[in-house]
């Protein structure tokens, strides 16, 4: 992917094999960030990349275990 390409809900829900309403839900929570133009939203590859980074399944079990070693701290 181009860095500077903008890409349409659609596409982003085509590359991680999801629903447009998943995506739309990332964007609206400002997990995925992106641009509305109009009544569309439009995502950058740049984005699209941060997000899979930090979503990849070492990186949910690091922030799970971080999270799970501090609640077990406070108890």
């Amino acid at each position: 992917m181009s860095e500077d390409k903008l890409l349409l809900i659609e596409d982003v829900a085509r590359r991680w094999q999801c629903s447009v309403d998943t995506v739309r839900r990332l964007l609206r929570t400002g997990k995925l960030s992106g641009v509305k133009v109009g009544a569309l939203w439009r995502i950058s590859a740049e984005a699209v990349k941060k997000y899979e980074a930090e979503n990849t399944a070492a990186e949910y079990r690091k922030q799970t275990y971080a999270r799970k070693n501090v609640i077990y701290r406070i108890h």
